[in-house]
């Protein structure tokens, strides 16, 4: 059994000791003896979700797909300097001591622009719709069943579950030399998530 994952920071594992050893989808194969195919990566969009699914990969070739989509507000644009997609959202617009990864400084201006004056929630969540029907119809067409999963606990569409991060045990990170929450789930998180989509796949008969 080959299971397809993707998604965003939660679906890789951030803040884990081991994400590839305690990470809810590592957990999940583990539970099935099924093959991780983990695609996720920190800050994905939604669009990245779907380019990968629908551009990138062979889900044909997966026996289950567990896609965890993110915040509407997250985008990816194609960088033709670096010759690559870059992940923007408005956290990547402001420059800070300490961030590690920072989009094109060309095109910070624009972005910054983008989300103070043209962004609007509105155009987020129809889009979140959007990829939300297309994932689910291009896994219906290659006849592979799909749970989909969202972090956004403040979106309104029909996810078969929601990771309330605001619940879950969280991780701790080392910041300004104390120790501060994480918005993260830690392993015992994971776990719950694990025993979440593992009860899923149970009533739906996917195992």
């Amino acid at each position: 059994m080959k299971i397809y994952f993707d998604g965003d920071s939660f679906t890789w594992g951030k803040r884990l000791v081991d994400p590839f050893k305690s990470r809810f989808s590592k957990l999940i194969c583990d539970k099935l003896n099924a093959e991780e195919h983990n695609f996720s990566i920190g800050g994905a969009s939604n669009q990245r979700i779907q380019r990968q699914l629908l551009i990138d990969n062979k889900i044909e070739e997966y026996d289950l797909a567990i896609i965890q989509m993110t915040f509407c507000s997250r985008f990816e644009y194609y960088d033709r300097i670096k010759r690559k997609f870059s992940i923007v959202n408005q956290a990547k617009t402001r420059k800070y001591e300490g961030q590690k990864r920072f989009i094109n400084e060309e095109h910070r201006p624009f972005w910054q622009h983008y989300y103070e004056h043209i962004y609007d929630d509105k155009f987020g969540r129809v889009n979140e719709e959007i990829i939300f029907k297309s994932i689910q119809d291009h896994c219906a067409i290659m006849n592979v069943p799909l749970i989909l999963i969202t972090n956004d606990v403040s979106s309104e569409l029909p996810f078969e579950y929601t990771i309330d991060w605001k619940k879950l045990p969280k991780a701790m990170i080392i910041e300004d030399k104390h120790k501060k929450q994480s918005f993260h789930p830690n392993e015992e998180g994971h776990m719950l998530i694990c025993e979440h989509l593992l009860d899923i796949i149970d009533k739906k008969n996917y195992n």
